[in-house]
């Protein structure tokens, strides 16, 4: 696969499959697309490109049209008493945003973070922040939205396809310096247990939940992304939408036999997902990451920047190749 090429066959045929399941979803509920490799497979300029294919595809067929229609048919016959923040969120203990600060942690471990019970409350603004072991950096933000109605033709597609990476939940530098060991887990970092997995996971469910139920379609849930350049997660960076239709969820431990990781995709419904593991050559990725590590300022050099890739990046790959929950519905695709 070119992953550098957004209309490629290779991604003309993954939007083909993504356009299908829309046309076959029950109810318009959303498609969900998984896209799990290893470091430097691709994941991120994949996702990238199946979401530029998808928009075109999208905005030039009536497929969300129709299905935006059908979904106003049946809302509009629904109770239009709407589902609260509170009881959408209605498993997770709700404090005073005073309090907030004596919740987080100010030591942590592997086990503290895994653990960390997710945790919400109200900002000034009225919207529901949902925190765990991460912190604020890794937090989720709820935010009820006016009702969009049907799409038309003359509006905007953008928001019919979100990207969910996984990158948005690396613990910051901040939350690694809180370990006893914290030289190894900025050494580590982007290890399985360098990142805040509950809120991830918390974040999943939540998107598959407010899609499901009804009364909650005017949710927006706005999620952290990852800046190379800043090296921390940056609040806010992404957003699923009441107009949403595909979440594409990326990252290399989406199907890691681990606490948290392991209960994202069981969290999905099923007749409703599409799961890719992207496959490269080990050389090849070691040529992509060592690249990027220089060109976002985590290496000084090529040579410091492979000596890392070998040290860490290819040790998780290996590690994930090894510890990958088995699943039937796994579509392999190459990008060499």
């Amino acid at each position: 696969m070119s992953a550098n090429n957004g209309t490629s066959n290779e991604i003309e045929q993954l939007t083909k499959q993504i356009i299908q399941k829309v046309k076959e979803s029950v109810n318009g509920e959303r498609v969900y697309v998984v896209l799990v490799g290893a470091p430097g497979s691709g994941k991120s300029t994949i996702a990238e490109a199946l979401k530029t294919s998808l928009l075109d595809k999208l905005a030039a067929s009536e497929t969300v049209l129709t299905q935006s229609a059908t979904e106003k048919i049946q809302t509009d016959g629904l109770d239009k008493k709407t589902r609260t923040l509170e009881q959408i969120t209605s498993d997770i203990p709700l404090y005073a945003a005073s309090d907030v600060s004596k919740h987080r942690l100010s030591k942590a471990d592997l086990k503290s973070i895994e653990d960390f019970p997710t945790f919400k409350y109200y900002n000034a603004n009225h919207d529901l922040l949902i925190e765990s072991g991460g912190g604020i950096d890794n937090s989720i933000r709820l935010e009820i939205t006016p009702e969009s109605g049907a799409i038309t033709s003359n509006t905007k597609v953008k928001d019919c396809v979100s990207i969910v990476p996984m990158d948005g939940f690396h613990l910051s530098r901040e939350m690694l310096d809180k370990f006893e060991n914290h030289e190894e887990m900025h050494k580590r970092r982007g290890s399985y247990f360098t990142f805040d997995s509950k809120n991830y996971l918390e974040l999943v469910q939540l998107i598959s939940r407010v899609n499901k139920s009804k009364g909650t379609e005017n949710i927006s849930i706005f999620y952290p992304g990852f800046d190379h350049a800043l090296k921390d997660p940056q609040r806010d960076q992404h957003v699923v939408k009441p107009e949403t239709k595909v979440v594409i969820m990326e990252g290399l431990y989406l199907l890691l036999d681990r606490p948290n990781w392991k209960s994202i995709v069981s969290s999905l419904p099923a007749q409703n997902t599409l799961i890719y593991k992207i496959d490269s050559e080990e050389s090849t990725m070691e040529k992509r990451v060592s690249e990027r590590h220089v060109q976002s300022g985590i290496c000084a050099t090529l040579a410091e920047a492979i000596k890392r890739f070998q040290s860490n990046d290819a040790l998780n790959g290996r590690f994930i190749e090894k510890n990958m929950i088995p699943n039937s519905s796994i579509i392999h695709i190459r990008n060499d």
